[in-house]
């Protein structure tokens, strides 16, 4: 658990490369944390630990103070809050520890991480129910693969354990409700307390994945806020939560991009450390489709070790949002899909500002990546789930069929 101090509203900075962090957090590898200490004094102090990935968090006071009396040699920006302040700070760290102490310190910014844009619509349906959308009705038999793939297949196996890195999640009146596990007591949503759209992200991912693997056990671990808000610590944290708690795979529908194109310190190193104990799928993110250029790298789905998923049409088309990288290794239909969602009036953004109510009778049609990812995640959960063995190892074979085409789907495709 965090101090209080590390619950407190924090500021958002802005960097150089566009992106935001939280203004005065720094994220430090734990065998580091002495001698950053050392040379920042009293001046900072830690908050938060994540003892599996030996990172420690610290928060800084005052740091346009601390960054002013920097020598001019580091670089300071001439006017305070003229440039990204922590950058500075942690260019000076690096270079008096390395005259200091010999070596560098291993540190990075607490990143913004975000779930997908867009925003659902009310489904033409009054009865409450997982995913349906373009895809086959779950309460009928699930897709087919052909016998030699489940062989081995064992009729008494233990539920697959699907993890679920989202924001907090309504299970009032939903037919997964049963399937469901909330890791934390506030990752759980009372239908009423479901009044921005984005809150209920969690719940329509969730939805999809039961409607994929309806025998899975379902572990849900929220980190969005309301507005769909969360760090590279939260995310880092949530995802050795849900490892330890015993999850076989861990839906991420979340993503963060970088100016400079590399990952944020907390999501690379519980990338590294987990990646091996789990399997990971994340969504590629949403793109605007009239940009220019490559598309930048969407943290954590572009790392080595996740499952990069993008959408497609019915068709079996690209999605305009969803980019086309060599980096994205699946895809799933992520277009108007139905599902999960909540009773009641939900203020939905608006593209010109502002926002409009809806009434929502339980499920809801939305777009996005985000809900391509938690098909497939559902899927290889259902593939998986009456083989014997490492669970974590079949899930990833049966990922690895279907990203070279040796297993044909009707539901998770090649990009």
């Amino acid at each position: 658990m965090t101090t209080d101090s590390a619950e407190r509203p924090q500021r958002l900075a802005r960097g150089a490369d566009g992106t935001q962090h939280l203004a005065a957090r720094l994220v430090v590898d734990s065998d580091d944390v002495a001698m950053v200490l050392r040379l920042l004094g009293d001046r900072a102090r830690k908050v938060d630990e994540i003892p599996a990935l030996s990172l420690t968090r610290l928060e800084l006071d005052e740091l346009d103070a601390i960054v002013a009396q920097l020598p001019e040699t580091t670089g300071r920006p001439t006017a305070v809050g003229a440039g990204d302040a922590l950058e500075t700070l942690m260019a000076w760290l690096r270079s008096e520890s390395r005259r200091e102490f010999g070596r560098v310190p291993e540190i990075g910014k607490d990143r913004v991480v975000l779930a997908g844009e867009g925003r659902p619509i009310p489904s033409p349906t009054i009865i409450p129910a997982a995913a349906a959308g373009p895809f086959a009705d779950p309460a009928k038999a699930p897709p087919s693969v052909r016998a030699e793939d489940t062989a081995g297949a064992v009729e008494d196996a233990s539920p697959v354990v699907v993890g679920v890195l989202d924001s907090s999640v309504v299970v009032k009146d939903q037919r997964f409700a049963g399937a469901v596990t909330f890791l934390e007591h506030d990752s759980e949503l009372a239908p009423d307390d479901l009044e921005q759209a984005l809150q209920g992200h969690g719940t329509f991912v969730t939805g999809l994945v039961n409607a994929r693997a309806p025998r899975a056990q379902i572990l849900v671990r929220a980190i969005l806020k309301h507005d769909g808000f969360a760090t590279a610590w939260d995310a880092a944290k949530g995802m050795v939560d849900l490892s330890s708690a015993g999850a076989h795979v861990i839906n991420m529908s979340i993503g963060t991009i970088t100016g400079d194109q590399q990952p944020p310190f907390a999501l690379q190193r519980a990338v590294e450390r987990l990646r091996d104990e789990v399997v990971l799928v994340a969504a590629v993110g949403n793109i605007d489709a009239d940009a220019q250029g490559p598309t930048p790298r969407v943290w954590p789905a572009a790392l080595p070790g996740v499952i990069a998923v993008g959408s497609v049409t019915k068709e079996g088309a690209t999605s305009t949002f969803s980019p086309e990288e060599p980096w994205v290794q699946l895809a799933a239909v992520g277009e108007s899909v139905r599902s999960a969602f909540t009773t009641g009036d939900v203020a939905c953004a608006l593209d010109g500002g502002g926002t409009r109510v809806r009434h929502f009778w339980g499920t809801a049609i939305w777009s996005g990546t985000s809900f391509a990812a938690a098909v497939v995640t559902g899927r290889l959960a259902h593939l998986a789930r009456h083989t014997a063995g490492d669970r974590v190892q079949v899930i990833r074979q049966f990922a690895e069929k279907l990203r070279t085409g040796a297993l044909a789907d009707d539901v998770v495709r090649q990009p």
